[in-house]
């Protein structure tokens, strides 16, 4: 095997409270390692993250000119967009995403009347996906020598400036000529590192695609897929973390692919929570490898790079 390939462990989270030095042990190597882990056994109900898939999917299905009524805004980077992510630098994505955020979600909800208990449904989600992010936060913290609460004093959703939200994502039903078309070079969405703290994903099992990648600087890139496994979330390390860690913690580049023979062509969504940095936080590490930064100049300068 090559010394590139990224092994993705499986990290239990049973039993937190008593287990929290182990699982922060085995976070931290895993972090450290690739960026990259499965949780399993963790506090979000599957039959919420099944709900939440169910909901994402009705919403896909509403017309455009409804989903048009809440347009992203760059400045807020809430609401929904259909192709303006471009991620490797040449291909726009082929997905929609809408962004459901904290702070600024005046007029990026769709009414009752558009459809009814999406706005319910999709913050209870929210806040299960922020009371698990914060769990994993807090063993980073204390691997860090930070206070366990360090990285909730700095993604407080109660502050204006907050950055954190939730992603729905769909990826269209293809068709055998229309993988055909696609150039080389081209993924229904390109690679990339996440900016914020720490990501869960969720998957649907059998809607592969998903790959990741050693890492930026790593000029042979060997991609390793990551398959979703029923129940388990994926979770990811973002560049804000890997700065506040003083670059111990690894951002790991990841992609979706186009299809392989044999996959399924039917339409794929997938679930992201980026727990980020209020604007205000001041990113350093203990070892201050760099200078001070704050969330907002970081984060501004990634929106504007990805979005075009």
């Amino acid at each position: 095997m090559s010394e590139d390939v990224v092994i993705v462990p499986c990290i239990d989270f049973s039993n937190f409270s008593e287990r929290r030095d182990e699982i922060a042990d085995q976070l931290w190597k895993a972090a450290t390692d690739s960026g990259f882990m499965y949780a399993i056994n963790h506090s979000i109900p599957l039959e919420k993250v099944d709900e939440m898939f169910a909901t994402s999917k009705k919403f896909y299905e509403l017309p455009v000119d409804v989903k048009k009524k809440i347009p992203w805004d760059i400045q807020t980077n809430n609401g929904w967009e259909a192709g303006s992510e471009v991620l490797d630098e040449e291909f726009r994505d082929l997905k929609e995403t809408y962004n459901v955020g904290y702070a600024h979600m005046e007029g990026k909800w769709l009414d009752e009347a558009d459809y009814p208990g999406f706005k319910k449904t999709t913050q209870q989600f929210q806040d299960y996906c922020e009371e698990f992010s914060f769990m994993v936060l807090s063993c980073f913290a204390r691997k860090l020598g930070f206070p366990d609460n360090f990285f909730e004093q700095h993604h407080d959703k109660t502050k204006d400036d907050c950055t954190k939200l939730l992603r729905l994502l769909y990826y269209p039903e293809l068709t055998e000529d229309q993988v055909k078309l696609f150039k080389p070079g081209q993924y229904r969405a390109g690679a990339h590192t996440d900016y914020g703290c720490v990501t869960l994903l969720f998957q649907n099992p059998g809607e592969k695609g998903l790959e990741v990648c050693p890492g930026k600087d790593v000029e042979r890139k060997v991609w390793t897929a990551v398959d979703p496994i029923k129940g388990a979330i994926v979770l990811n390390i973002g560049d804000s973390l890997m700065r506040w860690s003083d670059d111990k913690l690894k951002s790991t580049l990841h992609r979706v692919r186009v299809p392989k023979p044999g996959d399924s062509l039917k339409a794929r969504y997938s679930i992201a929570y980026f727990n980020q940095p209020n604007g205000s936080a001041i990113i350093q590490g203990p070892e201050h490898k760099y200078p001070e930064i704050s969330a907002k100049d970081y984060l501004n300068s990634r929106f504007t790079a990805t979005y075009k």
